[in-house]
Order: structure tokens, then C-alpha cells, then sequence
């Protein structure tokens, strides 16, 4: 932070700003947590995977239920490889290779 002796101003203004950013930063975390929840591996938790695995799983039981079989796959696969340690998006891509497989 400090470009040479005696830039206590300056040191003191950046290093404002950078706290400023650093509890900004938690803030939105915690929104993030609170609206998706904490990411948890042993418990199965993982809020980016559930958002993103979701979505596209959703996407294939809509071409599904269109009766478009080799997009609802396509969809699936795409979604498989977004499951993470979510537990949750697991279960729903374990329900919709059940559906495909019929």
C-alpha cells in the first residue's frame, strides 16, 4: 500500500477502501447464503450446483414432457456434469435418468 515513507494519508485512505470492499464482499456472501444456503461437501450442500444442475435439469423435463427424447438427453448430460456436492441435484438427476430410461 505505501509508495514511500511518510504516505500515512494515502496508506490510510486505501486501506479504508480496501475494508470498505472486504466487507462489501461479506455482505454478499451472506446474502448469497442466506437466499441459497452454505456450501456444506460432507452434508451434501452445494448452492451453485443446485442453481445451475437445476436449471438444466429443468430444461430436460421440459423437452421431455415435449416428447423431444434426444434434447431431454442432451439437456441431462449437460446437467450431470453441473451436480458438484450437491446432494439435492444428485436426487434430481437420479429422477430424471429414471424418466429417460423409460
Amino acid at each position: 500500500l505505501a509508495t514511500g515513507a511518510g504516505d500515512t494519508t494515502e496508506v490510510e485512505a486505501r486501506s479504508a477502501a480496501l475494508w470498505g470492499d472486504l466487507r462489501l464482499i461479506d455482505r454478499r456472501i451472506a446474502a448469497r447464503e442466506d437466499a441459497l444456503g452454505q456450501f456444506d461437501r460432507p452434508a451434501g450442500v452445494d448452492p451453485v450446483a443446485n442453481l445451475d444442475a437445476g436449471r438444466l435439469q429443468a430444461r430436460a423435463w421440459q423437452a421431455l414432457g415435449a416428447g423431444e427424447l434426444d434434447e431431454a438427453r442432451a439437456w441431462a448430460a449437460r446437467a450431470a456434469a453441473r451436480i458438484g456436492a450437491s446432494r439435492r441435484a444428485g436426487e434430481g438427476q437420479a429422477a430424471l435418468a429414471r424418466a429417460l430410461a423409460r
